[in-house]
């Protein structure tokens, strides 16, 4: 699998005295050609007439696709298989831009902090199909109970010790998800095995988007950052890249950012890294100059690259800063409510005296502004996006917004909270209040 690569070299070797050959070489023949057979690996026929025959027979399918489906740059691929098969699809955070997500297929980001209709999807399924995705704990917190409704479970990926290891599969294959994918489709163009639009389950779908949709405050003063994060997608368009740090703005913009294009989402994943969004946004600057990129940060992200602000005017890149302030580490803050009874610990920064305006103007930017009401938000959003320079606008969102819905740790989507102004399957509103412990970890 592609991605970050550690080498530690001990001290001794560091410090040896040795003779140097320049024409010495590392052979990897091994590993070359287990990748080159991995990419060229087609689905054999019987496994794909399988496979067809289980679709076929199904009612409810679903795929969930994971960050392989990128990082194989399968998303042509993928697009093509969803839109043969008239699969609806629920993607992690790392798969988003697998599929564009304002697609009718979409149910965008299942899991912790999924939208409360794709979870409801992954729950009322009865097959489900992973490409490039491994049931990790964001996911499938309770793997018994993941998907409990499906007869079929197939799983495509590029790394055979993924195959079985957290969830129990009816059918995998294992190889690049293109060559996958492909084989499937050209396998269903010779049998026309699949005959099934599935319009009932489709029709299902839809209803549960609006009946369970995103929802936040819309009274009061304050601003919620949902809002902040519709006006921005309805002036970018989803046609922007976004980066992000780590803690409740990223989740909130994986939820409210529509996005058309793989690679247009950048976060860390996995073990994720706060300050990782504004340092992401201009290397993604620099590699496409001719799109807007903007990092939606959070202040105790920002806080852990704040020099970046200096490298982003030293080399006059565009970026866009849209800093989400709630003058604290929102996402430990929600934990510390949730789970240890509001017994809040190093998550409040409003004693904190950090001007991030002038720190913005102090390393150059040309545009630096904070913003506290809420008729203040599109005006000062046009402007932002519309300045030709590193900008930064510092928005004071209300300190007690949460991310909703919630599956907490360890436990099954049954268990998931949607808030307090998103509807749960029991007709009325979801609460925030703490979760039983008792039953967690």
């Amino acid at each position: 699998r592609p991605g970050p690569v550690v080498v530690d070299i001990p001290k001794d070797v560091q410090n040896a005295e040795i003779n140097f050959d320049g024409n010495a070489s590392l052979e990897l023949d091994r590993f070359r050609k287990r990748i080159q057979m991995l990419k060229s690996r087609t689905v054999p026929a019987a496994q794909a007439k399988k496979f067809l025959r289980a679709l076929e027979k199904s009612e409810r399918p679903l795929v969930y696709a994971g960050g392989g489906v990128i990082n194989s740059e399968a998303a042509a691929e993928f697009r093509k298989f969803c839109d043969v098969f008239n699969l609806p699809v629920v993607t992690t955070l790392m798969g988003i831009g697998a599929i564009d997500t304002t697609d009718p297929k979409s149910l965008k980001m299942l899991g912790m902090h999924g939208t409360a209709y794709a979870n409801y999807a992954v729950e009322d399924c009865d097959l489900l199909v992973a490409v490039g995705a491994r049931f990790d704990d964001r996911v499938a917190g309770n793997p018994a109970k993941f998907a409990p409704n499906a007869k079929f479970i197939a799983h495509i990926d590029i790394d055979e010790s993924e195959i079985g290891k957290v969830k129990a599969v009816d059918w995998h294959h294992i190889s690049d998800a293109r060559i996958a994918l492909t084989s499937l489709v050209d396998a269903q163009k010779q049998t026309k095995v699949v005959k099934n639009k599935f319009s009932a389950w489709h029709k299902h779908l839809a209803g549960m988007k609006k009946t369970h949709a995103m929802g936040y405050q819309q009274d009061g003063d304050l601003i919620q950052p949902g809002y902040v994060l519709e006006e921005l997608n309805k002036l970018t368009g989803g046609d922007a890249i976004v980066t992000t740090g780590v803690g409740q703005h990223q989740m909130w913009a994986a939820q409210y950012c529509d996005f058309h294009s793989p690679r247009t989402w950048l976060t860390s994943g996995s073990m994720g890294t706060m300050g990782f969004g504004l340092p992401a946004a201009i290397g993604a600057q620099f590699a496409r100059p001719d799109l807007t990129v903007i990092d939606v940060d959070g202040d105790g992200s920002l806080r852990m690259n704040l020099g970046e602000l200096e490298t982003a005017t030293t080399y006059d890149t565009p970026v866009k800063v849209l800093l989400l302030n709630n003058l604290g580490d929102g996402m430990v803050r929600q934990w510390q409510k949730l789970f240890f009874d509001n017994r809040f610990s190093g998550s409040d920064k409003s004693l904190h005296k950090k001007n991030w305006v002038q720190a913005a103007e102090a390393d150059g930017f040309g545009f630096a502004r904070v913003i506290s009401t809420k008729n203040e938000v599109r005006r000062a959003l046009k402007s932002f996006l519309a300045f030709n320079g590193p900008a930064l606008l510092d928005v004071r969102i209300d300190r007690e917004a949460g991310v909703y819905p919630m599956v907490g740790p360890g436990q099954s989507y049954e268990a998931m909270i949607t808030g307090p102004h998103i509807k749960d399957r029991s007709g009325g509103q979801g609460s925030d209040e703490k979760l039983d412990t008792a039953a967690l970890f």
